[in-house]
C-alpha cells in the first residue's frame, strides 16, 4: 500500500462506510502471487469447500446478504417507529393506520421470500462445493438469479416501508433512510444489478450471454 495513491472517488448515496476508493499504482512491479485471472479467478483457499467456489459466486452472495439484512433491519425499525409515531393531523399512531399495516405486511412477505431464495442459493452453492462439482453455466445462472431476485425483493420491501413512514423515512440521519440508501446502492453492483437479469434472460432464450459475468 505504500506504493499506492488512494483516489478520493467513493462519493455515493449509500454504502459510504466501505470506503471503496480507487487506487493508482505507477511504475510498480506486481509479483505473480498478487495477481488474479479475470473473469475466472481461482479461490484463495487451498482446501475445503471455499476452495471450489468461483470468486463471483463468493462476492455476490456476500453482497446480496448485505442487501437482505439491510432490508430486514429497516422492517424492524419501521415496526418500532409505528408503535409511537403519530402522523400529523391524525389521532392514532402509525401502527393503527391501514396503509401502514398493508405496507409492513407486504414488505415482510417480500423479505421472507428474499431470505428463502438467497438461503436456497447459498445452500446449493456450498453443497456443490463440498462435492467438488463444477459450476457450469446452469448452476451459475440459478445462483445469480437467486441473488438478484433476493435483492430486488428486498429493495421493494424497503421502498414500501419508507413510503409508509412519511417524513420519518427520509430524515437524515435515521435508520430508515440509511437502509434505503444502502440497499439501493448495493444493488447497483455489477454482480447484482438489473443487467444480470438481461444476461440470464439471454441464456434462458438460448442466446450468447454477451458478458463474462454470469
Amino acid at each position: 500500500m505504500s506504493s499506492a495513491t488512494v483516489e478520493d472517488t467513493w462519493s455515493t448515496t449509500g454504502m459510504r462506510a466501505t470506503g471503496s476508493d480507487d487506487c493508482t499504482y505507477v511504475d510498480v512491479v506486481v509479483p505473480a502471487e498478487r495477481t488474479f485471472a479475470w473473469p475466472e479467478s481461482p479461490a484463495r483457499w487451498d482446501a475445503g469447500p471455499a476452495a471450489h467456489i468461483p470468486m463471483h459466486a463468493q462476492l455476490g452472495s456476500g453482497i446480496a446478504a448485505t442487501v437482505v439484512g439491510a432490508a430486514r433491519g429497516t422492517q424492524q425499525r419501521f415496526v418500532e417507529l409505528a408503535a409511537t409515531k403519530r402522523p400529523t393531523a391524525n389521532t392514532t399512531v402509525l401502527a393503527e393506520r391501514a396503509f401502514a399495516q398493508m405496507a409492513v405486511g407486504e414488505a415482510t412477505g417480500l423479505l421472507l421470500a428474499a431470505e428463502d431464495t438467497l438461503r436456497a442459493g447459498t445452500d446449493d452453492l456450498w453443497s456443490r462445493a463440498e462435492r467438488d462439482e463444477p459450476f457450469d453455466d446452469a448452476a451459475r445462472l440459478d445462483l445469480r438469479l437467486r441473488m438478484v431476485t433476493a435483492c430486488r425483493l428486498s429493495v421493494r420491501a424497503v421502498d414500501l416501508l419508507v413510503d409508509a413512514a412519511g417524513m420519518s423515512g427520509v430524515r437524515v440521519p435515521s435508520a430508515l433512510e440509511r437502509g434505503w440508501r444502502d440497499a439501493h446502492t448495493a444493488c447497483q453492483h455489477v454482480l447484482l444489478s438489473a443487467g444480470r437479469v438481461e444476461v440470464a434472460g439471454r441464456m434462458l432464450l438460448g442466446l450468447d450471454p454477451e458478458s463474462p459475468v454470469i
